[in-house]
C-alpha cells in the first residue's frame, strides 16, 4: 500500500530532478514511513531552481516521490496559482493509496474537501488560532485566516478515522477528535540516544565573570517565533547590568530589520547573525557551546529546536503556548510578547548556577521521552492501524473497529455509570461497547439506556429474561459472535479501567504477535 502525505513545506527542484530542502522533512525524514507502506508520495510546492545551498538536504530518493505541486508565496501567489494547485491537488486520488494529511495546511484542507466520502488519517501539528494570532502573523488577511483555519481543523479532526497529535494534552483538547477515532499523542521529532547529553553542563560563566552565552534557532521568515522579542528583552537585561552574547540561528526575511533591531536596542555588538544553518551535527556543536536556549515563540505545537537544545542539557526558556508547557516547567515560561517578563526570566536564569544545573539535568530527562526507540512503538501502532483501516476498505471492512468490549450487566445500579465511563473515556477511542442488560431489577437499564442515547459506540442489548450464571456465559460467548473489532477485551458492570488500558495492551500485542491474550496481574 502506499501513503500520500500533504506538507505545507516548500521544496526546491534542480535540473536533474532532484528535490532539496533546507528543513527537517528530507529523505531520511521521509524514509521513516517506509516502513509501513511501499511508497511515499508527498505532496508539496515545489520550485524549480538551478542550483542549491550546500547545506540544503535530499528529500527524494528510493520509494518518496513527490507530487509538484505549483510554488507560491502568501494569499496572492496562491490565488494567481489557483487552477493549477487544484489540478495538482486532483492527482491525489489513487487506488491502493492511505491519505496522510498534516494540519493546519490549506493545501491540506483543499485535498479532503476534493475527496469527498474517501477516509483519511491526520497528523496535526499546529494550532491555526495561534499562528494566525495578533502579533504572529502579519498578513492582511490574518483575522479571517484564523477564524477559518481554526474551524476547518476542528472539523477535519471529528471527520478523521485516525489522528496522530504531536502534543500530549493541548491540541487535543482544543481539537478533539471524534468518538470513533483513533488518536495517538507522537511527537515528530526523532532524537537519538547519543543526541541526548551523557551528563549535565557545567556552568562557570558565573564563577569566571564571563558574559552569558544565549542561543536561539528558528526561522527569520516570520517573527511568530519572536526573535524581535528577544532581541528587546536582552537590550533591557543590558540596561541592568547582564554582560551576555546572543548566537541567533535562522535565515529569512526579517534578517535585516533583525540586525537593525539590534543596532537600534544598542545590542548589536552582543549579537552574532551565524544564519541558517542545517544538520543536527552542526547545531549540536552550538548549543554545546551555549549556556541558555530561548525560544520566546507566539505560537507553537511541539518545537523540534527546543527538544534538541533540552537534550543537549542547556537550559531552556520559553512561553507558554502550544505543547511547550508538556515539556517545560511553569518556572521556565513567560507570557508571549512580555518582553519585561522574558528580561526577569533571562535574569533570573544567568545569576542563579544552581538553577542551571537542575534546569541541565531534568531537560536531558524529558528528552529521553523523545529518543527513536521510545517513540517507534507509538509510531507502529499508529500506522498499522492506518493500514489495517484502510486495507479494510479494500477488503469490505473485515475488522469495522479495533476493539469489541464486551460487558453484561445485572442490577448494578452503584457501579455500572463508573465502568461504563471508564471505557468511554479510553485513549484509544476506535472501539464498540457491547452491553448485555440482563433484565435489571433495580435502575440499570434506564442507566445503560440513558449513555447508549448519548454515545453510538455503545450498542445495548436488553434481554427478555434473566438465565443466571448460565446466562452470563451466554451473554459473553453471544457478545464474542457479533463483535465487529480486531480485538476483544472483557469488563464487568462492577470494575473501572484505566484510562490508557486499552491503548498499552493494543500496543504490547501489535509489538508481540506471538502473544494472544494479554490481562492485568491481580
Amino acid at each position: 500500500m502506499k501513503l500520500t502525505i500533504t506538507i505545507e513545506q516548500r521544496y526546491y527542484k534542480t535540473p536533474e530532478g532532484i528535490i532539496w530542502t533546507d528543513s527537517p522533512h528530507d529523505y531520511l525524514f521521509w524514509k521513516r514511513y517506509l516502513r509501513y507502506f511501499s511508497t511515499v508520495i508527498v505532496a508539496a510546492r515545489v520550485k524549480a531552481v538551478f542550483k542549491i545551498d550546500k547545506n540544503y538536504k535530499r528529500a527524494n530518493g528510493k520509494n518518496v516521490e513527490f507530487l509538484e505541486i505549483p510554488y507560491y508565496v502568501g494569499p496572492v501567489g496562491f490565488a494567481i496559482n489557483y487552477r493549477q494547485i487544484i489540478k495538482q491537488i486532483r492527482k491525489i486520488r489513487k487506488p491502493d493509496t492511505a491519505y496522510c494529511f498534516r494540519l493546519p495546511s490549506i493545501l491540506a484542507t483543499m485535498a479532503i474537501r476534493l475527496l469527498k466520502n474517501d477516509q483519511f488519517v491526520l497528523e496535526v501539528v499546529g494550532d491555526p488560532d495561534t499562528v494566525f494570532s495578533s502579533g504572529a502573523n502579519r498578513s492582511l488577511f490574518r483575522s479571517f485566516f484564523r477564524i477559518l483555519f481554526s474551524r476547518n481543523l476542528r472539523l477535519e479532526c471529528l471527520k478523521s478515522v485516525a489522528s496522530m497529535y504531536v502534543t500530549d494534552n493541548y491540541l487535543q483538547e482544543k481539537y478533539p477528535p471524534s468518538r470513533k477515532t483513533f488518536t495517538v499523542s507522537c511527537s515528530d521529532v526523532i532524537l537519538r540516544s547519543s543526541d541526548i547529553l551523557d551528563r549535565p553542563k557545567k556552568f562557570d560563566f558565573i564563577r569566571n565573570n564571563k558574559p552569558i552565552k544565549i542561543i536561539y534557532i528558528g526561522t527569520l521568515d516570520e517573527l511568530y517565533k519572536a526573535p524581535d522579542i528577544l532581541i528587546k528583552a536582552l537590550a533591557l537585561c543590558k540596561k541592568k547590568g547582564l554582560d551576555f552574547h546572543l548566537s541567533l540561528i535562522g535565515g529569512g526575511k526579517y534578517l535585516n530589520y533583525l540586525q537593525k533591531l539590534a543596532r537600534w536596542q544598542n545590542v548589536e555588538k552582543n549579537v552574532s547573525f551565524t544564519g541558517q544553518v542545517s544538520g543536527f551535527e552542526r547545531i549540536k556543536s552550538l548549543l554545546d557551546n551555549s549556556d541558555v536556549f530561548v525560544l520566546p515563540s507566539k505560537t507553537e505545537g511541539l518545537p523540534r529546536a527546543l527538544l534538541e537544545a533540552m537534550a543537549r542539557g542547556v537550559p531552556s526558556i520559553s512561553t507558554n503556548v502550544g505543547g511547550i508547557p508538556e515539556i517545560l516547567p511553569t518556572e521556565a515560561l513567560v507570557e508571549p510578547n512580555n518582553i519585561s517578563g522574558l528580561s526577569k526570566k533571562i535574569l533570573e536564569f544567568s545569576s542563579s548556577k544552581k538553577l542551571l544545573e537542575r534546569m541541565s539535568k531534568r531537560n536531558m530527562t524529558v528528552a529521553r521521552r523523545f529518543v527513536e526507540s521510545r517513540l517507534k512503538n507509538k509510531r507502529k501502532l499508529f500506522y498499522s492501524r492506518v493500514r489495517e483501516l484502510f486495507n479494510g476498505l479494500e477488503n469490505n471492512k473485515k475488522f469495522q473497529v479495533g476493539i469489541s468490549v464486551i460487558m453484561s450487566a445485572y442490577n448494578a445500579e452503584k457501579y455500572i455509570a463508573k465502568a461504563v465511563e471508564s471505557i468511554l473515556e479510553q485513549s484509544f477511542r476506535d472501539f464498540e461497547l457491547i452491553i448485555f442488560e440482563d433484565k435489571s431489577t433495580d435502575q440499570t437499564k434506564n442507566i445503560l439506556r440513558h449513555y447508549a442515547k448519548k454515545d453510538d459506540r455503545i450498542r445495548l442489548i436488553e434481554k427478555k429474561k434473566n438465565n443466571g450464571q448460565l446466562g452470563f456465559v451466554k451473554n459473553l460467548n453471544r457478545g464474542i459472535k457479533i463483535a465487529r473489532g480486531k480485538y476483544i477485551a472483557r469488563m464487568d458492570a462492577d470494575d473501572l479501567s484505566c484510562p490508557k488500558r486499552f491503548e498499552k495492551q493494543i500496543r504490547f500485542l501489535e509489538n508481540h504477535k506471538k502473544v494472544f491474550l494479554v490481562a492485568t496481574s491481580i
